[in-house]
C-alpha cells in the first residue's frame, strides 16, 4: 500500500477521469487532500505562543565602539621609535625592526587581541607622557 498521498492522487484522477501526472499537477487536487486531511493527534488550535514578546522598550542609541587597533595605531604614529622599543623590552618582546612602519606592522601582528592592544596602548601613552615632560 503507498502513502495516503499517493492513494488520494489515484482516487482523486480515477473520479475526475485524468492521468496520474495530470492530477499530481492539479490544485484542485491537492486542496482536496489539504481539506480530507485531519489535523495532527496533537494539534492544539487557537495555542498562546510558548514566549511572549516583551514590550518594545524605548531605543537608545548606540555609543560608537572602541576601535582598540585604530587606538594603537594613532599611538605608534606619534611615539618616537625609540620610546616604542623600551616599552616593547618592558613587556618581554624584543624587536629588530628599525623602520616604523614595519614596527607598527609586527606589533600589530603580535598584540592581536584587544586586551593585549589596549595595555600596550597605555604603556606607550604613559612613556610618551614622561618622553613629553622630559624634551619639554
Amino acid at each position: 500500500m503507498a502513502n495516503k498521498w499517493v492513494e488520494h492522487i489515484r482516487k482523486w484522477a480515477k473520479d475526475h477521469n485524468l492521468s496520474y501526472g495530470c492530477a499530481l499537477s492539479n490544485a484542485e487536487c491537492k486542496e482536496a487532500y489539504k481539506s480530507s486531511k485531519e489535523p495532527p493527534k496533537n494539534f492544539i488550535p487557537n495555542r498562546k505562543p510558548l514566549m511572549s514578546k516583551k514590550p518594545e522598550e524605548e531605543v537608545k542609541p548606540k555609543e560608537p565602539e572602541r576601535n582598540v587597533k585604530d587606538e594603537l595605531i594613532k599611538q605608534l604614529l606619534i611615539t618616537p621609535i625609540d620610546i616604542i622599543k623600551n616599552v616593547l623590552k618592558n613587556d618581554g618582546y624584543r624587536t629588530k625592526e628599525s623602520n616604523k612602519i614595519a614596527l607598527t606592522n609586527t606589533i600589530l601582528h603580535n598584540y592581536n587581541t584587544d586586551i593585549k592592544m589596549d595595555h600596550l596602548k597605555t604603556s606607550l601613552g604613559i612613556a610618551f607622557g614622561k618622553y613629553k615632560k622630559m624634551v619639554y
